[in-house]
């Protein structure tokens, strides 16, 4: 049985998340595409 303390941990983390995966990770792959974008735009 979950108690109502772990289910808002588990809420809370599923909303720190992108597509399942976390945040920071969707933040690094539009840094990669930006600066590859930029180089080849240059």
């Amino acid at each position: 049985m979950v108690s109502a303390a772990s289910a808002g941990s588990i809420s809370s983390d599923a909303e720190r998340t992108f597509f399942g995966h976390p945040k920071a990770l969707a933040y690094l792959a539009f840094m990669e595409a930006f600066e590859r974008f930029s180089f080849y735009g240059m």
